[in-house]
């Protein structure tokens, strides 16, 4: 299989084996960035857990952000700066966003006036893999 890649990294497209040489001529007069990776991975996991550095295939690192709740108050620690935290609340269906923010300093704290079952997201910068913590308040 070949994946397509931009100037990040990120893998735009993946093509399945066999690939026409058609394609391949079409990709390089294009400009297309490709490299083929052989992978047992699905496309959907490929193009989210890997990236291309230097026309490499390589696993995305993880962030350890930490995550502590004490009664209705979530403290998140350890977040790189610039990334995105989503907090959802389970109110019926689909899930309600209750607080968005962009964090700059590292840190974040949210205080609830409800309990009940809740989904964290924090979402890094490229190319850092976004985190989900599901608990209940």
């Amino acid at each position: 299989m070949i994946a397509c890649y931009d100037a990040e990294g990120r893998i735009t497209n993946i093509y399945h084996d066999p690939v026409p040489e058609e394609l391949l001529q079409h990709l390089t007069t294009i400009g297309t960035a490709f490299v083929s990776i052989d992978s047992l991975e699905s496309a959907s996991d490929l193009a989210r857990n890997v990236y291309i550095v230097d026309g490499e295939p390589t696993i995305r690192p993880e962030f350890a952000t930490a995550v502590a709740v004490n009664g209705l108050s979530i403290d998140v620690s350890n977040i790189p700066a610039g990334s995105t935290v989503v907090l959802l609340l389970d109110a019926g269906t689909p899930l309600e966003i209750r607080h968005a923010l962009t964090v700059t300093a590292g840190t974040a704290a949210i205080t609830l006036d409800e309990a009940g079952p809740v989904r964290l997201l924090v979402t890094p910068p490229w190319p850092y893999l976004e985190s989900t913590y599901d608990f209940d308040l």
